[in-house]
């Protein structure tokens, strides 16, 4: 998109992008990107999600897959039949909550997918997840990033940069899916939001000491005339910590079957709002405290979410869905195995 935006009119790029969700749509019509396993089982359609699954991991064999194909044929034939029965814990064969007022049963069965445990405890770490992340510094300055490169002089046309934060980002994500098994999606995630930390107490720091007090972004009069690089530097160091964030890998892999599409689709909404209210307060924040406040407060953010992600964020990695799920119920301990974080663990 910001290469796009560097070689042709806003309108032609508008047109290009928007042609992008029906090439997906249309992918998804004709069969190209196939249901998920769980789906598939929970239709009754074995062959189908066994199929599913080998495209999943790789266009692999079903030997390959099937000591997980079983575990989800397990999962799946535990989440068939009674939601309210299941809560329970009443024998189905008895079953008259289809007796009841519907909407009765609707708001019980809602109670029971939404407001549980399972549900509530990886809706509140998406949510929050996502709320850090974008307000760790690189999102919000996106819509004015051209004026913020060069309000802070660094050392490079603003519009290069913007092409060079798209494809950093691009490589950084790359990077990601090369490294994400070995390394664990926990690790990745605290130490890309303590990075992000860094790099933006880095560029606070250069614009309060070298930046005059009336240069802002949205006034080019006060743009530096003195290049340099280090604020180019950690900007790029930002946006590669920034792409290494796996906020929406984590958002795909933590609900339970029963709430996932409706706990996917509020944690991604909640998504572009908080990408809204950054955007927009972005000027404000520098209005009031200058670009040296700013990348403070985003600093902060940053920090805050290390914290908070170094002890509530499981390991999910080589987890199935059922020790994930256990896990958010309170049954298992699935947190890193570390001498600090262990002193704040529940006993069992």
């Amino acid at each position: 998109m910001y290469f796009l935006g560097s070689v042709v009119t806003w309108r032609v790029a508008a047109i290009i992008c928007i042609s992008i969700p029906f090439t997906s749509m249309l992918l998804v019509v004709i069969g190209a990107v196939p249901d998920t396993p769980v789906w598939l089982l929970s239709q009754g359609r074995e062959k189908d999600a066994l199929k599913s699954l080998c495209y999943l991991r790789g266009w692999t064999t079903a030997d390959n897959v099937k000591e997980e194909f079983d575990e989800l044929v397990v999962y799946s034939k535990s989440l068939d039949g009674c939601v309210i029965c299941w809560k329970e814990k009443r024998d189905e064969s008895q079953c008259d909550h289809y007796e009841m007022n519907v909407f009765k049963r609707f708001f019980t069965k809602f109670n029971i997918v939404m407001l549980c445990k399972e549900t509530l405890r990886p809706l509140t770490l998406t949510m929050l997840y996502f709320t850090f992340v974008v307000m760790s510094g690189l999102t919000p300055v996106k819509p004015n990033m051209v004026n913020v490169c060069s309000a802070f002089g660094m050392a490079d046309d603003s519009k290069n940069i913007v092409v060079m934060v798209g494809v950093i980002t691009l490589i950084a994500s790359v990077v990601v899916i090369g490294i994400i098994k070995s390394v664990g999606k926990r690790k990745l995630g605290v130490s890309s939001m303590f990075a992000s930390g860094v790099c933006c107490t880095v560029l606070s720091i250069y614009a309060g000491a070298n930046l005059a007090d009336t240069v802002s972004s949205y006034d080019p009069k006060t743009f530096p005339e003195e290049k340099s690089v280090v604020p180019l530097i950690f900007f790029y160091l930002l946006t590669i910590f920034t792409g290494f964030n796996v906020s929406w890998v984590i958002l795909g892999e933590v609900f339970p079957f029963r709430s996932r599409a409706s706990a996917q689709g509020t944690g991604a909404a909640w998504n572009y709002v908080v990408m809204f209210i950054g955007s927009k307060t972005f000027i404000d924040l520098e209005t009031h405290f200058r670009l040296t406040g700013a990348f403070a407060t985003y600093a902060a953010f940053a920090y805050l979410g290390t914290i908070y992600l170094y002890f509530f964020m499981p390991e999910t990695e080589g987890k199935s869905l059922q020790e994930i799920e256990s896990y958010y119920e309170g049954r298992l301990r699935i947190f890193a195995d570390d001498w600090f974080i262990n002193i704040f663990k529940k006993k069992k």
